[in-house]
């Protein structure tokens, strides 16, 4: 796979406010500036032009990728806390 190019500063914030969980639309809001007036149907179709752009598709799996990465260290030290704990109650 070619290495990606470098996103401009509104595509890097497309990107994230994606993985944060804003919609394609919402995200495009947040990341450019849009006019008051521009139609909704406007901005979905920016916003899906932008996200089928493979620079950006990369950039936003990369991104989801190393969100998992943490939740999952969190997630199994959560675990091993509880189970910790769990052998610690019935010790008693």
């Amino acid at each position: 796979m070619a290495k990606p190019k470098k996103l401009t500063p509104q595509q890097e914030a497309f990107a994230r406010n994606v993985v944060r969980g804003h919609s394609q639309a919402e995200a495009y809001r947040r990341s450019y500036k849009v006019h008051p007036n521009t139609l909704p149907s406007t901005v979905w179709v920016n916003a899906s032009k932008l996200a089928a752009d493979a620079n950006v598709s990369q950039r936003i799996e990369a991104l989801k990728a190393e969100a998992a990465a943490r939740a999952g260290v969190t997630r199994e030290s959560m675990l091993a806390e509880m189970q910790s704990n769990r052998e610690h109650a019935l010790d008693q």
